[in-house]
């Protein structure tokens, strides 16, 4: 994290002493915005935002926020800087707040929400490879924000070298009026990179002085409402392997999670067709088993210049969004897994509910390329065993019972066994280990163990079904 965030004073004051303030601020400053402010976040987003913005010379700035106007708090920054990072914390989730950054000669407004609760239904945005045509750009910005997002997603590629002047043209220029309403979360691309590094060494030191994200802004996850996004770094090769930092980090996110949806963000794509770049196949064989064993349903690419959705049959959709602003390349149906393909500009619409995502690609003229729908992962938990019954015969007891075929909530389901248990003592007894009888894959199960002199006997039956089962 940005050591600028550990330099702000926080303040909360009486509404009517904000106006003397607010005009010392205004008539003692001289220095002018050359970018902002835009918003992020660094830590949970549903208690905290940070606002951005840059000036032209070594000032410090002030950020008055509240969930109405006139403010109630404010932030006030302790050490000047030319970029600038101020965390608002100690926010409501799902809330509506306003802001007002005086920094120099300037000040400027915005407003945003927190992240929603689980339940709630919102908008995402996902796009990438924005580099070199800012107005292509500015039109994919213009025409994501009228579905009114609570997110945005960049997959990567903002600038081309890295520098401080390419950002400011080709990604802040362009998305100036979105980020100051809505946060921004980016994953490193190979354009992003400091200049005059290589795939070997790739540094970010200016992408990361420009932008607040969490963790080591590189790599890092947080909950969106009922969505765990985790945000990789694919860019160095060295960092794929099992035993590198960022694989086990991953390994450990992913396994601590238990958000109904599981969705990955990185720029390079492990699964591709056409030209521009091949499908990174380290990235296939170390990241991708370890997004199937813990259930993430999609994973968002850039790197190529096309739209394009691969489905390679481990119940992951991997998308690529890379055509927002860069020359565009052509994606082909070579591989068995492309499922949809289109050579355009365009950006991803993710309508989301608490029982589905409704994944939509959008071009520049509007019209839909592509659209498919994600299910929560859960623990299938059986539906009750009904029907049991129990009938002595030579040489056993005889137990039958209704195929259980859904979970709880009759999504369908498939049963892998059932496991029998018996207590002659008590009808009251945990099926456990002491209790256990035996296992069947079938509705029915013949106790040839049981002493013929048995008076009482009691039986539970219960349901298996695999951890690694979608419904959908």
């Amino acid at each position: 994290m940005v050591s600028a965030l550990r330099k702000n004073h926080i303040l909360r004051l009486a509404p009517g002493l904000m106006a003397t303030f607010v005009l010392g601020m205004t008539l003692s400053c001289q220095a002018a915005f050359t970018r902002g402010p835009y918003l992020s976040f660094a830590d949970d987003p549903a208690h905290s935002m940070v606002v951005s913005w840059g000036t032209q010379s070594l000032q410090t700035g002030v950020v008055w926020y509240g969930t109405s106007i006139p403010y109630s708090m404010l932030v006030n920054e302790i050490t000047p800087d030319t970029i600038h990072h101020v965390q608002l914390p100690g926010l409501s989730v799902n809330t509506h707040y306003f802001y007002r950054v005086f920094s120099g000669s300037d000040s400027a407004t915005g407003d945003f929400w927190t992240a929603p609760l689980p339940t709630d239904p919102i908008e995402i945005i996902g796009y990438g490879d924005s580099q070199y045509f800012p107005i292509i750009h500015s039109r994919i910005v213009q025409q994501f924000m009228q579905y009114s997002p609570r997110l945005i997603l960049k997959a990567g590629d903002s600038a081309v070298n890295g520098t401080y002047g390419e950002f400011n043209y080709l990604f802040f220029g362009p998305t100036q009026n979105a980020i100051c309403h809505v946060p921004l979360i980016s994953c490193p691309g190979n354009h992003d990179a400091d200049s005059g590094t290589t795939w070997l060494t790739f540094t970010y030191n200016m992408y990361k002085r420009l932008f607040e994200f969490p963790g080591n802004e590189l790599y890092f996850s947080f909950d969106f409402g009922p969505v765990h996004f985790t945000i990789l770094n694919s860019q160095v090769a060295w960092q794929y392997g099992p035993e590198t930092p960022q694989t086990q980090w991953l390994m450990a996110d992913l396994a601590a999670t238990e958000q109904p949806y599981r969705i990955v963000m990185f720029h390079t794509p492990p699964y591709t067709s056409g030209s521009g770049n091949p499908s990174n196949m380290s990235l296939r064989q170390y990241w991708c088993p370890i997004f199937g064993q813990h259930h993430v349903q999609m994973v968002i690419n850039g790197h190529q210049h096309f739209y394009q959705r691969c489905e390679p049959g481990d119940g992951i959709v991997y998308v690529i969004t890379g055509g927002a602003g860069s020359g565009l390349y052509n994606p082909t149906f070579d591989s068995s897994y492309v499922r949809a393909a289109y050579p355009t500009y365009h950006f991803l619409r993710l309508q989301i509910q608490p029982d589905s995502i409704v994944v939509t690609a959008i071009d520049t003229s509007n019209t839909v390329l592509d659209r498919f729908t994600l299910f929560p992962w859960r623990l299938p938990v059986p539906a009750p065993i009904l029907n049991l019954t129990i009938h002595r015969e030579t040489g056993g007891i005889r137990l039958n019972w209704g195929t259980i075929r859904q979970d709880t909530s009759g999504f369908p389901l498939t049963i892998t066994q059932y496991r029998i248990y018996r207590n002659t003592l008590t009808p009251s007894f945990l099926p456990d280990s002491t209790n256990y009888l035996n296992a069947t894959a079938d509705s029915t199960f013949r106790d040839t163990s049981i002493s013929p002199q048995t008076t009482h006997a009691f039986y539970q039956v219960t349901a298996i079904a695999p951890m690694t089962q979608r419904t959908r």
